[in-house]
C-alpha cells in the first residue's frame, strides 16, 4: 500500500475500512489530499461537534448514514475542513465521552434496518481526533425520524438530499424487495469411535421462503475455524459482513479458517418459490477437534440469490468426546444476523457432564 496513496479509490477505501482497516493520522493526511469528495466520500468540519452546533451535527451524521446506506455505501469523515486546503479541525467529544460511542447513540433508532451496520473508528491525529463512519449499502431502505416523519436520504455524486416520495414508492414496492428465508440445520451421523482427535461434522441445511419474493439460483457457504490445513480464499466482500475473534483457543489443534459452498439438492433447482422449502447438498469439508474439553464453535452461513445481497446468520455448536470416546455435537442452533455482522470464533468451554 502506497503510503502517500494508500487507496486506489474511494471505493476501495470504503471496501478496505468495511474489511475492519484502522487508518492511520498519515492515512488521513493522505486521504484529504488525493481524495475529493465524490459518490463514496463526504468530509465534515470538526465543529459540528461543537457545543453550539451539537444538533446540526447530530442531524447531518443521521441524515449522511442514512444517504449512504441508502445509495452504494460511503465514508463520512468528521474532523477535516469542508473548504480546499483541506485542514484537520479536529472533533470536540459532546458530553466529555469517547466520541465512537457518541456517534452510535446518534444510530440507536436506525440500527434496526442499518445491515450491516456502520463501522465507527476515531483516528487520534497529532491535530485533533477524527471520526470515521464507513457505511455499507443496506438490505432495505434506511429512513431518518424527523419531526414525526419518517424520512429517506440518498447519496448523489458530492450531495446527500431527501428522496422523492414517488421514488420512494417504487423503492417499497418492487425495487428492493428481496427474499426473506430461515435456515434449518442438523448435524449428520457421527463415527461410532474416534481414530484421531478430529472428524468431520456433516450438516444438513435446508431453506424456507418465508417472504412473498421468489429466491432465484440459491447457493449457500459457510465461513468457520476448522482443525486441518486445508484453507480457501474468501471474497472480500464477503469478510466485509464477518468479523474474526482473533485466532481460536482452543486445545492445540492447528485451525485454518475454512470456506464451502453447497447448493440445493435436487437437480435442476432454479428458484424457491413463496412458503416453499428445499434441502442443500451436506455440508461436510469442514473437520473439527474433539476431546474431553468442549470445543464451542461459532460460523457465519450465508445464502445467496441472484439480484440480492448475501442473508447472513449465525450457526453455533459444541464439539466434545463422551465417557465412551464417542464424538457428539450438542446445543447445535442456527439464527438471523440482520442488524449485526456475524463473528467467527472457536473457544474452548466447561468438560461436558
Amino acid at each position: 500500500m502506497n503510503p502517500e496513496k494508500p487507496f486506489a479509490s474511494t471505493r476501495d477505501a470504503l471496501n478496505h475500512l468495511l474489511e475492519g482497516h484502522e487508518l492511520t493520522p498519515e492515512e488521513v493526511d493522505a486521504f484529504k489530499s488525493h481524495f475529493p469528495e465524490d459518490q463514496y466520500l463526504d468530509y465534515k468540519d470538526g465543529l459540528i461537534t461543537k457545543k453550539t452546533n451539537l444538533r446540526d451535527g447530530q442531524r447531518i451524521i443521521r441524515r449522511w448514514v442514512s444517504g449512504f446506506a441508502n445509495s452504494e455505501g460511503g465514508i463520512l469523515i468528521v474532523g477535516v475542513t469542508d473548504t480546499k486546503p483541506r485542514e484537520i479541525s479536529g472533533c470536540l467529544r459532546p458530553g466529555g465521552g469517547a466520541l465512537d460511542r457518541w456517534a452510535e447513540s446518534l444510530l440507536t433508532d436506525m440500527v434496526p434496518k442499518l445491515s450491516p451496520p456502520p463501522r465507527i473508528q476515531v483516528v487520534e491525529h497529532p491535530e485533533g481526533e477524527v471520526l470515521v463512519i464507513a457505511v455499507p449499502r443496506a438490505l432495505e431502505l434506511v429512513s431518518v425520524p424527523e419531526a414525526g416523519d419518517s424520512v429517506y436520504y440518498m447519496r448523489l455524486n458530492q450531495s446527500t438530499i431527501p428522496a422523492p416520495a414517488f421514488l420512494i414508492t417504487d423503492l417499497v414496492f418492487g425495487r428492493r424487495r428481496y427474499p426473506s428465508i430461515n435456515l434449518n440445520v442438523k448435524k449428520g451421523q457421527l463415527p461410532s469411535f474416534l481414530q484421531q482427535p478430529t472428524c468431520t461434522v456433516p450438516l444438513h441445511i435446508s431453506a424456507e421462503n418465508v417472504g412473498l419474493v421468489t429466491a432465484e439460483h440459491l447457493e449457500l457457504g459457510m465461513i468457520s475455524w476448522a482443525a486441518g490445513k486445508r484453507e480457501t480464499k474468501i471474497n472480500p466482500l464477503l469478510m466485509s459482513y464477518i468479523d474474526l475473534a482473533g485466532d481460536p483457543q482452543a486445545g492445540e489443534s492447528s485451525w485454518r479458517l475454512q470456506h464451502g459452498i453447497t447448493r440445493p439438492r435436487a437437480q435442476g433447482t432454479a428458484h424457491l418459490a413463496p412458503f416453499a422449502e428445499l434441502d442443500f447438498n451436506v455440508m461436510e469439508g469442514f473437520v473439527f477437534p474433539f476431546s474431553e474439553e468442549s470445543v464451542h464453535i461459532v460460523a457465519a452461513l450465508y445464502l445467496l440469490s441472484r439480484g440480492a445481497p448475501p442473508l447472513w446468520f449465525e450457526l453455533q455448536f459444541t464439539c466434545y468426546k463422551n465417557d465412551g470416546g464417542k464424538p457428539q455435537v450438542s446445543d447445535l442452533k442456527v439464527q438471523n444476523a440482520l442488524g449485526k455482522r456475524v463473528g467467527i470464533l472457536a473457544y474452548a468451554g466447561d468438560r461436558k457432564k
